[in-house]
């Protein structure tokens, strides 16, 4: 992209973030993270609930947890991309009570599910 003159921006970003976890690459998409870490790039709860399937989908649910701590370590507001992105972490991994449980927190915190969310 350098090469195009182009700079990578917040959305370039977030693009080559998704390709890396659609592809399962863990370590890329650490990479990515970092570099966008470097350049003060916010990272947005896209880029959190991407990282969260990645390790769900990697079968490293108990990290992809606890990324959710992280988050609230951070004082970031878990919003509804993220609490789906625990929900189904939860529910693909059989622990459906925990999962009802975030579900209910989730409305409890006037987070309105959505269509993924069911």
């Amino acid at each position: 992209m350098g090469d195009l003159g182009t700079d990578r921006n917040q959305e370039t970003y977030e693009i080559l973030l998704d390709y890396y976890v659609n592809a399962g690459r863990l370590e890329d998409t650490w990479s990515m993270i970092n570099e966008m870490k470097r350049k003060r790039f916010r990272l947005s709860s896209f880029v959190y609930s991407k990282v969260i399937g990645l390790y769900r989908d990697n079968g490293m649910w108990k990290k992809a947890m606890e990324i959710v701590e992280e988050i609230r370590e951070m004082g970031m507001t878990l919003d509804r991309q993220i609490y789906n992105s625990i929900i189904d972490t939860f529910g693909k991994y059989g622990e459906l009570d925990e999962a009802f449980e975030v579900f209910e927190k989730m409305k409890h915190e006037g987070v309105r599910p959505d269509i993924l969310t069911m």
